[in-house]
């Protein structure tokens, strides 16, 4: 998987569940935010969580890629994609 991000430490300790909640208190900041500019920032932090929790879920072993290839299907075939 490419990622958009440098890896943080959190990838080499974390396990995917701290991760998740980690990306849950991202999303609840996003949902609180006030202007645009905010919100742009906090949805960039949220994406950050979300690529550790694959990062981490690499490091233990994990096919992120097919996972992507199967959500792009399931999205595919509920016609996401049109």
């Amino acid at each position: 998987m490419k990622y958009n991000f440098p890896k943080i430490c959190y990838a080499d300790t974390n396990n995917n569940f701290q991760q998740a909640m980690h990306a849950v208190s991202e999303a609840d900041e996003v949902v609180r935010t006030k202007n645009t500019a905010e919100l742009d920032m906090e949805m960039a932090d949220l994406l950050h969580s979300c690529e550790t929790y694959f990062r981490i879920r690499e490091r233990d072993g994990a096919d992120v890629d097919a996972i992507f290839a199967e959500v792009v299907e399931k999205n595919t075939v509920r016609d996401y994609y049109k």
